[in-house]
């Protein structure tokens, strides 16, 4: 269960939905971080419904629930995130100072994921390393040099002049 909060649909439908509900609670919000992560919100939630659609839809057929959560997390979401920024703001809150900072999200986001995938990436291939040992027991290894006894031992061919 942990593990979908690693989405990043999940988590631009959380960021999206938060600072939506922290604007219809108090809507005079000015805070950097506030602008931020609001911006992050929209943007983040922007792309996972661009991304669905041009990408990924249509490659499941989903029914019941499964078709209704689907719809909510890719398609109303995303709308209604963007409409609701084009229509109630806040307004001036993005600044190139914003920009800037909404830039540590997505980056973030990606540096994690990357570091994911190199751990896993080197746990396989250390497992393949073990394995590959293992099932050539006995057998030479090119790459240790104290394993080419033939390829020293061996004489030297005669020249053809």
């Amino acid at each position: 269960m942990a593990n979908v909060f690693a989405y990043f649909t999940i988590q631009s439908n959380l960021i999206v939905g938060f600072t939506s509900l922290l604007l219809a609670i108090r809507p005079l919000r000015t805070s950097t971080v506030f602008r931020t992560l609001r911006l992050d919100g929209v943007l983040a939630i922007a792309v996972t419904g661009i991304v669905f659609h041009l990408v990924l839809a249509g490659r499941q057929d989903l029914t019941g629930w499964a078709w209704v959560a689907d719809f909510l997390l890719h398609t109303a979401s995303p709308l209604l995130g963007v409409l609701g920024w084009l229509l109630f703001g806040p307004r001036r809150a993005v600044t190139p100072r914003i920009i800037g900072w909404s830039v540590v999200y997505p980056l973030a986001w990606v540096a994690v994921n990357c570091l994911v995938i190199a751990v896993l990436f080197l746990a396989l291939a250390f497992g393949a390393m073990l394995l590959d040992r293992r099932l050539g027991r006995g057998l030479d290894d090119p790459d240790e040099p104290r394993l080419r006894r033939d390829v020293q031992d061996r004489p030297a061919e005669s020249s053809r002049e």
